[in-house]
């Protein structure tokens, strides 16, 4: 059973953990600010779809194979979400498809 990018519930668009990949599913493999560009597209067109948008935005987590990114990865992200969304981070040992960032997403309809 594959797994689906976004589930609306409740007011909310609850988004599948978003990773490096260009819209055919490659993965990027350029820089944190490469990855996360990809990242802010992807869910951009995911959150479309579903009736949202990036400014609608109210919970972002990110999970990262080493907290030294964060740096990087907030010049791309502070731009495209100027609203400052609650956001989280962990440092975690492994990601799917051995990726080193993954995002999570909430936002309203």
């Amino acid at each position: 059973m594959s797994s689906s990018q976004a589930i609306k519930a409740a007011g909310h668009v609850w988004l599948s953990g978003q990773i490096p990949a260009d819209s055919q599913g490659n993965l990027i493999t350029g820089s944190m600010a490469d990855k996360t560009q990809a990242i802010i597209r992807n869910t951009e067109a995911i959150l479309e779809e579903a009736g949202s948008s990036p400014d609608r935005v109210v919970k972002v987590v990110v999970y990262a194979k080493d907290a030294s990114i964060m740096p990087e990865f907030s010049k791309v992200y502070n731009p495209a979400f100027p609203h400052k969304p609650a956001r989280s981070m962990a440092e975690v040992s492994e990601l799917p498809a051995g990726v080193d960032i993954q995002v999570d997403f909430i936002a309203v309809v």
